[in-house]
C-alpha cells in the first residue's frame, strides 16, 4: 500500500527584527561599547528622560497631593496616583536597564574602565535606588 507523502512546507522568511529593540538588546547583553552605555544612554538619554519625567511628574504630583489633602474627587486621585506610578515604573525600568548594560558592557573595556564602571553601578545601586524607593513610598502614603 503506497503512502502519500506530504509536500514540504515552503521556507518561511524570518521576520526582520526591529532595529531599535535589537540595538537595546545588544546593550543589555553587553555587546556594545562601554562609552555608549555610560555616556550616551546613561548621561545623555538618562538626563533627557529625567528632565521629561520631572516636567511631567511635578504637576501630576502636585495635583495628586492636592486631591489627597482635600479629599474631593477620589477618581481623579486614583488616576493621578496611577499616572505617577506608571512614570516611576518607566523611570526605574530605564535605570535598571542602564545599570545592567553598563555592568555587562564594562567587561569589554580596559581593566581600569571596567573597574570604574562597576564601582559606579554598585554605588548607584546602593545609594540611589533605596532613596528613590523610599521617597516614592513616602509620597504616596
Amino acid at each position: 500500500m503506497p503512502t502519500k507523502k506530504t509536500p514540504p512546507k515552503p521556507a518561511t522568511k524570518p521576520l526582520a527584527a526591529d532595529p531599535i529593540s535589537t540595538y537595546l538588546h545588544a546593550y543589555w547583553r553587553g555587546e556594545m561599547p562601554l562609552w555608549g552605555a555610560f555616556w550616551v544612554w546613561g548621561m545623555g538619554v538618562g538626563t533627557l528622560v529625567g528632565l521629561v519625567f520631572t516636567l511631567i511628574s511635578v504637576p501630576v504630583l502636585g495635583n495628586y497631593a492636592m486631591l489627597r489633602l482635600t479629599e474631593q474627587d477620589p477618581l481623579m486621585t486614583l488616576v493621578s496616583g496611577y499616572a505617577v506610578l506608571v512614570m516611576y515604573g518607566f523611570w526605574l525600568t530605564f535605570y535598571a536597564w542602564h545599570l545592567v548594560s553598563v555592568w555587562r558592557c564594562a567587561a569589554q573595556s580596559s581593566p581600569l574602565a571596567c573597574w570604574s564602571a562597576r564601582v559606579f553601578v554598585v554605588a548607584v545601586a546602593l545609594t540611589y535606588w533605596p532613596i528613590y524607593a523610599l521617597t516614592m513610598w513616602v509620597r504616596f502614603f
